[in-house]
């Protein structure tokens, strides 16, 4: 099912949003989304990125310019790398909030966590 992926990001002294053309399922009990990035901003145009919710856990992966591995579980802390062109970044998260409401026409996903350096 094409469908359109909305993500508001909000930082300390920023938001960001983006809006795109995508694909959204469901299979076997969970949820997918995949999209292309879009836009011509540090290489992003050639990543695809790939959400999977199922059973309170939320897993994002960025494939392309830029390679990431990320797992959202509420209270559990998620160290991943981040590799880009200019090198690697260590990234961990401890998420206060996982929460979505989805069916098989869409809905929201809400994640709220602490970056740790």
């Amino acid at each position: 099912m094409s469908s359109e992926s909305k993500s508001i990001q909000k930082g300390h002294h920023d938001q960001q949003e983006l809006i795109t053309e995508g694909m959204f399922y469901e299979r076997n009990g969970a949820f997918y989304v995949i999209y292309k990035e879009l836009g011509n901003t540090m290489g992003l145009e050639k990543v695809t990125t790939y959400l999977s919710i199922k059973e309170g856990l939320v897993t994002l992966n960025r494939k392309g310019a830029v390679d990431l591995s990320q797992e959202f579980r509420q209270g559990v802390l998620n160290r991943s790398i981040y590799t880009t062109c200019y090198g690697k970044i260590w990234l961990s998260v401890l998420p206060h909030c996982v929460e979505y409401d989805l069916t098989v026409h869409g809905g929201r996903i809400s994640l709220d966590y602490d970056p740790f350096y």
